[in-house]
């Protein structure tokens, strides 16, 4: 049912329109040689008869406007109260000539009933009336604007219902105040208005005017004048060298408006002489620059509002490695069992004997065999039902450096993991007062000798075994990478040379794989399946919800000498293990917030497979 309002023309009064009130000749007297109209509206009565406003009216938004210009040249919000049968605006001082007048039904929740325009002319001093028809299936509104940041000279797309409705032709588009030129203005066959952000836009909500009624963004759009590149200048190493730069934003007035989420969509990105590929993360943009040697400029956005920044790029050396990345210190001892070879003879002695279990057919080596990095090549090891559950075997090589041992966490120290693994269920489980007594007859006088008692106990034990353990460390200056590191520039084959460099840059291993040992001796939740849920990490020792399924991480020098990998070992192989990068859930339950900057391409796999197996050097027992 078509729904009508009353316009009347200034000097006199419409003739009586479907039942809506008639305005007085004399209510409006005009400036001379202006125009004006005067908008009346009888609201919904029960049982009067045409109903022409929608019964859940609440307020009409009312509306002169200019055909073409989206910017009213006067408005009002009517506002329908208990009791009232009718309400009226009046737009005065209009200049002579066509107008469109409008009108929105609004409901109390603000959502759009109706919509439509009257298109008159207004003469100076002369008699124009017309009926506004209002038509329930015209609902016109602004939901997206895309991209919500731009700058000058950017296309951004409305989004909203009945923008179609009525035509491109019928389409009018203002931002900030500054009117959109009509060739700028299109309709895309998806339904959206498409239009060129203006030079002189400011930070404002959107309006656009489809066939003749004016509707606001909720949102505004953000418009930006200027970007900037901080540092303006930086450096950095090829192949695979990453570029970061924070990017700053400003609106027309000088405004810093924060950090742009969609900087990469708001104009080209573009590095001189070669391409370059990269991701924004917040108010951050990382940029890999594609070139081997000499100096590139990094350009983001176009025009006046484009950003540069100039790059030097050079061929990777050892001064690009993470502070402390480089050969293995000294291995620390502490002060209650001090460095001691003959303490270290006794512990691998232990290490080796199988009588030590309850079993008497297991040792040590038997979960940490010397030929598989003294480790193990079963998935996981453990009694089955016990916390924690049964995981995969560490190796123990460079175990000394660590601060807190086990995939938790749960032990402070090689002597308290030694002998609490010696009766641990899952374990060796022997019962310490049994296995005292059998080290008080195969081993009484060695322990006498070092330790000054007998008969010995399960602690001592373990003082002999962490000694024996703190022995197992990588030979210094032997792998490939360490030889390159120390200047030989040919240690490193040409696929580990990209790897590594793929490694401390774009795929940012260096965020948790840092220093000598390639570890950052802490726990994280690396979205594991069924970290967190099977097995709950770290957080069983320390009570703390951030370390739910959170494992510590990895060392990894020798690590191709210790697969199966993580702490399930549901990777069965390196490449496995390393792929887990190009696929992880970035919406896993507590994950590690490192995690997300970490992107390994498949085609960086192989490389940095090269570079983790250029670590490999076996100490000799």
């Amino acid at each position: 049912m078509a729904l009508a309002l009353a316009l009347s023309g200034a000097g006199c009064a419409a003739a009586d329109s479907a039942g809506v009130a008639r305005s007085p000749a004399t209510a409006l007297p005009p400036a001379q040689g202006a125009g004006a109209v005067v908008v009346t509206v009888r609201w919904p009565t029960p049982g009067r008869a045409p109903q022409l406003i929608p019964a859940a009216t609440k307020r009409l938004h009312v509306a002169a406007l200019r055909p073409g210009d989206p910017i009213a040249l006067d408005g009002a919000i009517l506002e329908r109260t208990p009791g009232a049968t009718e309400s009226s605006a009046t737009f005065s001082n209009l200049v002579p000539g066509p107008l469109d007048v409008s009108a929105l039904a609004r409901d109390s929740s603000g959502s759009v009933l109706a919509a439509g325009a009257a298109a008159i002319v207004v003469g100076a001093n002369e008699i124009a009336h017309a009926a506004l028809t209002l038509d329930p299936e015209f609902r016109p509104s602004i939901t997206s604007l895309s991209p919500p940041k731009a700058v000058p000279g950017a296309n951004v797309l409305v989004g909203g219902t009945s923008l179609a409705k009525a035509g491109a032709a019928s389409l009018s588009v203002a931002v900030g105040g500054v009117r959109v030129a009509s060739g700028d203005v299109a309709l895309t066959p998806e339904g959206f208005v498409s239009f060129v952000v203006p030079a002189k836009a400011t930070t404002s909500a959107v309006l656009v005017a489809v066939g003749g009624v004016p509707v606001t963004s909720e949102m505004p759009l953000v418009t930006i004048a200027s970007l900037s590149l901080i540092p303006p200048a930086t450096e950095t190493f090829s192949p695979n060298g990453l570029v970061r730069f924070k990017v700053q934003a400003f609106d027309t007035a000088g405004k810093d408006i924060g950090d742009p989420l969609l900087a990469l969509a708001l104009g080209k990105r573009a590095c001189t002489p070669a391409p370059c590929a990269g991701r924004d993360e917040l108010n951050v943009l990382d940029l890999l620059v594609g070139t081997d040697a000499g100096e590139a400029v990094v350009t983001l956005g176009s025009g006046a509002a484009a950003a540069t920044a100039t790059v030097r790029v050079h061929a990777l050396s050892p001064a690009d490695l993470l502070p402390g990345m480089g050969p293995l210190p000294p291995v620390p001892h502490p002060s209650a069992n001090p460095a001691s070879p003959a303490r270290a003879a006794l512990g691998k002695q232990l290490f080796f004997d199988v009588k030590l279990s309850r079993s008497q057919g297991m040792s040590c080596a038997s979960c940490h065999d010397p030929a598989k990095g003294w480790g193990d090549t079963r998935a996981k090891v453990g009694a089955s039902g016990s916390q924690p559950p049964p995981r995969n075997i560490p190796g123990l090589i460079d175990t000394a450096y660590f601060g807190r041992l086990f995939w938790d966490g749960r032990a402070a120290s090689l002597e308290t993991a030694a002998s609490a693994e010696m009766i641990a269920p899952g374990a060796m489980n022997a019962m310490a007062g049994v296995v005292e007594v059998y080290m008080a007859g195969a081993y009484g006088q060695q322990f006498q000798s070092l330790f000054g008692q007998s008969p010995p106990t399960v602690e001592m034990a373990g003082k002999a075994l962490a000694a024996f353990i703190r022995t197992l460390v990588s030979p210094a200056g032997v792998t490939p990478f360490d030889r390159w590191a120390a200047g030989e520039a040919g240690a490193l084959s040409q696929a580990a040379y990209r790897g590594l460099g793929a490694f401390l840059g774009k795929a940012m291993c260096g965020n948790c794989h840092t220093g000598p040992l390639f570890s950052d001796d802490k726990f994280h939740n690396i979205a594991i399946p069924g970290s967190g849920t099977t097995d709950y990490g770290r957080i069983l020792e320390s009570g703390d919800s951030a370390d739910l399924g959170a494992f510590r991480t990895s060392g990894l020098r020798n690590v191709a000498l210790t697969a199966p990998y993580f702490h399930d070992g549901s990777k069965a192989t390196l490449e496995l293990a390393i792929k887990q990068y190009t696929t992880f859930d970035e919406k896993f339950p507590n994950l590690s917030p490192l995690m997300p900057a970490i992107r390994v391409a498949d085609a960086d796999v192989a490389d940095l497979e090269a570079f983790l197996r250029s670590l490999t050097a076996t100490p000799s027992y």
